[in-house]
């Protein structure tokens, strides 16, 4: 137990690297520790004492173990398993720091990973006030799932809206949505008013995003053959599948609205419809890590754990932090399994 939020054990719980270091439970691994430590440094912008420590971070090995008869056992801490995704968010918020112009969306999607709500306030404004002199690269186009500045400038307001919903601001968030709710052109400028809506826990309009994802595929693909097959640049989005991958983010961004707005059902089809099947759940061109984690997660809640399962357990060699979620439902599993008379083994 924690005697006093002035322990280095209470800091380090609550974000703070001052704690870094401190005496932990016996039942509580160097991992946990390394895990909170990071997590911490991250945040706090120390990136290369977080890197230091990332280095020794054992991925496989548990938080806890705890002594139960003649058994021991692990158990993982859900509150820092997010230590990797905050340090690379700390990583990229440093990179990009003192470039102007778009660039600083990517910082400002950072920032808010770093619950450094108000910093992201102050790039977002500047961005949704003045459109950057030079045009947005191709990389981040196709990062922001957007085709062109005017979508990104959306995703500026909508993000805008919602960081000041975090911040109390209620008259910014309420005239940035206002703002946002005029630009409804495409059907991404309509997602991110969707987005922000779930925010609000205001209900969403029906038939924002086609049934079928052709109807966004078809004309896209259309006006990139009509430019002939000698236009620049045309055989790259070709060969990158660069529409498809567009449209994947659009439809993904439609899903977490779904799952927002309490209808996770739908969500999950739309995140499997925006899948390459032929990459059989794992991850691709296509099938980004965040988006098989997100389909993963949607899957449990909806009740269908085998399938997560599946998505955790080929997701695990690209981001490593994945094996402790699919042990752990693999052992629910198996529990359950012997619990209504099976195998040990029917949760592999």
């Amino acid at each position: 137990a924690v005697a006093s939020v002035d322990t280095p054990l209470a800091k380090l719980l609550a974000g703070d690297p001052a704690g870094a270091g401190a005496e932990l439970p016996e039942e509580a691994t160097s991992t946990w520790g390394l895990r909170l430590s990071i997590a911490a440094l991250a945040k706090a912008g120390r990136v290369d004492d977080a890197l230091r420590k990332a280095k020794r971070l054992k991925h496989r090995r548990t938080d806890f173990k705890v002594r139960a008869g003649d058994q021991t056992l692990s158990f993982r801490d859900p509150a820092a398993a997010n230590a990797l995704s905050l340090l690379y968010a700390a990583i990229a918020e440093q990179a990009v720091r003192d470039l102007p112009g778009w660039p600083s969306l990517l910082r400002a999607r950072a920032l808010v990973l770093l619950e450094r709500h108000a910093e992201a306030a102050t790039v977002l404004d500047a961005l949704t006030k003045a459109m950057p002199a030079d045009p947005p690269s191709l990389a981040q186009l196709v990062n922001g799932g957007a085709l062109d500045a005017e979508d990104l400038r959306t995703e500026a307001l909508a993000r805008l809206a919602v960081v000041a919903l975090t911040l109390n601001d209620a008259a910014r968030a309420q005239a940035t949505s206002n703002a946002l709710m005029q630009r409804q052109r495409t059907v991404s400028d309509r997602v991110w008013g969707a987005w922000v809506k779930t925010h609000q826990k205001q209900p969403i309009a029906d038939g924002i995003f086609p049934v079928d994802r052709r109807e966004l595929l078809v004309p896209l693909r259309g006006e990139i053959e009509a430019l002939g097959p000698n236009a620049k640049g045309a055989n790259d989005v070709s060969q990158l599948r660069l529409v498809d991958r567009y449209v994947d983010q659009l439809q993904r961004r439609f899903a977490s609205v779904l799952v927002a707005s309490d209808k996770p059902a739908l969500g999950v089809k739309m995140r499997e419809a925006a899948e390459e099947k032929t990459a059989n759940l794992s991850p691709s061109a296509r099938n980004t890590v965040s988006s098989l984690a997100a389909t993963a997660r949607d899957n449990m809640e909806i009740g269908r754990p085998r399938v997560a399962l599946k998505y955790l357990s080929r997701l695990a060699d690209a981001l490593p932090d994945a094996h402790g979620p699919a042990e752990m439902l693999r052992d629910l599993l198996s529990l359950r399994a012997m619990e209504q008379g099976g195998s040990a083994t029917a949760g592999h």
